[in-house]
C-alpha cells in the first residue's frame, strides 16, 4: 500500500482562525520569497492593510477554492499573479521558483504551526549571507565568530588564529540548503536510499519528522522508494493519524473532534488514550505531558472525562493504566511519601509555562479554576468591607475595586481551561449564572446537552483578547451571554444584573460539581478493575469488624486511599 504525500495544508484547517493564519502565513512567505528573488520590495502586509478590496478579493479566492475542492495554494498564487501590480511584483515566478516556494511554505508552516503564540518565530533568508543559520531547530552562530571580537583577538597567538581561520574555511564549505546547517539526527537528514537506517526504535515524533522530510523530496522516484522503506520498517506508523492533534482537541475543549478521532481510528483508540509522551499546550499556554484523561481530570472537565471514559473501559489494560495514573493525581500519598527532606514533588502534578523565553515548572493537582475563585473571594470581601462602613464609595475605593476586578478576576479568567470558558458562554437566559444557582442540575455532566462546545466569533474575541485582564474582566450574572465590564460590577449597580458575590457563588458551584465529576469518574474506573471486588470485600470486612467492636474507624475514603 502506498503512503501518499500530505494533502493541502488548507484542507486540514480545523476552523476559521486556523484558515486565516494559514492564508496570512502563505502570503508572508510569498512576500519573503519575492524579496529574496528581487521581484518586489513591497511589504505585502502593509498593502493589504490599506487595500480592503484586495484583501476581500483574496479571502473570496480562498473560500471559492475550498468550496470547489480546488487547490487553495494554486488559487492564491494565480490571484496574486493577476494582481501583481498591487504588490509591486515586476516579474512573476517561473515554474522552478514556484515549486520551491510551495516546498518552503509546507516545510516552514510545519515547523511553526504548534507554536502557542503564532507570532513568536523568526525566518532566515536563504540567499542573504550572514553569521546566523538554523541548527537543531535553533537560530545559531559559529562560535569562532565570537573569537574574532577585540576582547579575544588580543589574547590569541598566531597558531590559534590560524586554527580559527581554517575552521571557518571548513565551515564555509559546508552546504547549507535553506540556511539550515545539517544536523546529526539521522531521523531527519539521513538519505534512506541505499542505506540500512534502523528506525525500529524511533519515537512517533521522529517518524513524523522523517515522513515530512521525505515528502519534501523533489525526485518522485526517490520519494516513493523512501516512503515504501518507511512503511516496511515501521508498519505501525500511520502518517494520517496525528497523535498531537488528539491531545490538542482535548486541551482546547474540542470534545466532538476528539471523539471523532477515537471513532475513526478504532485500531488505535487505546493507543491514543494511553498516549503520555507527547507534550501539548492548552490555550492558557500551559504545557502538559500526560494522558488526555489526566489533563481532563486536572482541569476538571467533567463532560470530557465521561466521553473518554466510554472508550477507556472498552479495554481492561487501558482501564488499569489510566486508573493507576489517575490515582497518582488524586492520591499522591500512595506513591510520594514524606521524607527527611519533606514531601517529594509529585510528577503527576507537573506542567510548565514559558514566560519571556524562561520555562517555569509548576506542581499543582488541579489547574485553572482556583485562582478565579480566590480573586472573586478577594473582591467580595473588599466589597463587604466597604459596604459595612455605610459610606459612599470614594474614588480611591472605586479604583481599588476596579483593579481587583480587571487585573485579579480578568487575569484569572485568562488562565481558565476551555470548558470553563464554554460554561460562561452557554447562550440563553436559562444558563445565566443566576439560573445555575437555582438549578444546579443544568451542570450535570451525565447529560451531554448540558454543555455546548461552541464559541461564537464575538465570544472568541471577548475571551482571547489581550485586553482581558488589563482593560476588562468578564461577567455573566442573569444576562443571556458573557459580557465585558471595565469596572467592578458592584460599583455599577444592579443594572448589570450581577455582583461579585453572585459571580463567586456560581463559580464555586461549578467548581464543586466538576470536582465531584472527577472523583466519580475515577471511582467508576476503579469498580471495573478485577481486584476491586476483593478490595471491596476487605473494606466491608474491616468496616464491619470495627463497627462491631465499637472502635472508631477510618472513613471509607481513607480506607480506599490505603488500598484496603
Amino acid at each position: 500500500m502506498e503512503i501518499e504525500s500530505p494533502q493541502s495544508l488548507f484542507d486540514s484547517a480545523k476552523d476559521a482562525s486556523e484558515l486565516i493564519s494559514l492564508t496570512e502565513f502563505f502570503l508572508a512567505i510569498l512576500n519573503i520569497f519575492c524579496r529574496d528573488q528581487n521581484l518586489s520590495e513591497a511589504n505585502f502586509g502593509a498593502i493589504l492593510d490599506r487595500n480592503k478590496q484586495l484583501t476581500q478579493h483574496l479571502a473570496e479566492v480562498v473560500i471559492k477554492a475550498l468550496k470547489e475542492h480546488q487547490s487553495v495554494e494554486e488559487a492564491l498564487l494565480k490571484a496574486t499573479c493577476e494582481k501583481k501590480r498591487f504588490f509591486g511584483i515586476s516579474n512573476w515566478l517561473d515554474d522552478s521558483s514556484l515549486a520551491k516556494f510551495k516546498r518552503d511554505f509546507i516545510k516552514l508552516y510545519n515547523q511553526i504551526q504548534g507554536s502557542p503564540q503564532f507570532d513568536q518565530f523568526m525566518l532566515l533568508s536563504e540567499t542573504k549571507k550572514g553569521d546566523f543559520f538554523v541548527h537543531h531547530g535553533s537560530i545559531s552562530m559559529l562560535f569562532t565568530r565570537l573569537l574574532q571580537t577585540d576582547d579575544f583577538t588580543e589574547r590569541l597567538d598566531d597558531e590559534q588564529k590560524a586554527f580559527i581561520t581554517t575552521a571557518e574555511a571548513n565551515f564555509d564549505g559546508v552546504a547549507r540548503d535553506g540556511n539550515i546547517l545539517p544536523d546529526t539526527h539521522a531521523h531527519i537528514h539521513a538519505a534512506i536510499q541505499g542505506t540500512n537506517l534502523d528506525i525500529s526504535q524511533f519515537s512517533h515524533a521522529a517518524l513524523r519528522d522523517l515522513y515530512e522530510e521525505i515528502c519534501c523530496y523533489t525526485d518522485p522516484a526517490i520519494k516513493q522508494e523512501a516512503l515504501c522503506q518507511l512503511q516496511a520498517g515501521r508498519p505501525d506508523f500511520h502518517p494520517e493519524l496525528d497523535f498531537a492533534a488528539f491531545l490538542k482537541h482535548v486541551a482546547y475543549g474540542q470534545q466532538r473532534q476528539a471523539e471523532q478521532m477515537l471513532q475513526k481510528y478504532q485500531n488505535f483508540t487505546q493507543q491514543l488514550l494511553r498516549l503520555d509522551t507527547i507534550p501539548f499546550i492548552d490555550r492558557a499556554g500551559r504545557t502538559f505531558t500526560c494522558t488526555a484523561y489526566e489533563y481532563a481530570m486536572r482541569v476538571k472537565d467533567g463532560h470530557m472525562l465521561r466521553m473518554l471514559e466510554r472508550y477507556i473501559v472498552q479495554d481492561i489494560e487501558t482501564t488499569r493504566i489510566i486508573y493507576e495514573r489517575a490515582q497518582d493525581v488524586l492520591y499522591p500519598e500512595l506513591r510520594y511519601n514524606s521524607t527527611f527532606f519533606g514531601r517529594l514533588r509529585n510528577d503527576a502534578w507537573h506542567y510548565t509555562t514559558c514566560d519571556n523565553g524562561v520555562v517555569k515548572d509548576h506542581y499543582e493537582q488541579f489547574v485553572g479554576i482556583a485562582p478565579l475563585v480566590s480573586a472573586l473571594e478577594q473582591l467580595t470581601y473588599k466589597v463587604r468591607e466597604m459596604d459595612a462602613s455605610s459610606a459612599a464609595y470614594t474614588p480611591a475605593d472605586r479604583a481599588e475595586l476596579t483593579h481587583i476586578w480587571v487585573v485579579g478576576v480578568g487575569g484569572a479568567q485568562r488562565m481558565l481551561p476551555e470548558h470553563m470558558i464554554q460554561e460562561y458562554s452557554q447562550f440563553g437566559s436559562e444558563r445565566a449564572f443566576e439560573q445555575l444557582l437555582k438549578n444546579p442540575q443544568l451542570l450535570d455532566s451525565a447529560h451531554p446537552k448540558n454543555l455546548k462546545r461552541r464559541l461564537r466569533e464575538d465570544e472568541k474575541t471577548l475571551w482571547f483578547s489581550e485586553a482581558l485582564g488589563s482593560e476588562y474582566a468578564i461577567a455573566r450574572g442573569r444576562i443571556n451571554f458573557p459580557y465585558s465590564i471595565d469596572s467592578a460590577p458592584d460599583i455599577l449597580g444592579k443594572a448589570w444584573g450581577t455582583s461579585s458575590e453572585q459571580e463567586l457563588e456560581a463559580i464555586r458551584l461549578i467548581d464543586t460539581i466538576r470536582t465531584k465529576d472527577v472523583y466519580d469518574s475515577f471511582n467508576r474506573l476503579a469498580e471495573l478493575l478485577p481486584t476491586n471486588h476483593e478490595i471491596a470485600c476487605m473494606r466491608a470486612a474491616v468496616l464491619g469488624t470495627v463497627c462491631a467492636t465499637g472502635l472508631k474507624c477510618y472513613s471509607l475514603n481513607r480506607l480506599h486511599r490505603r488500598g484496603i
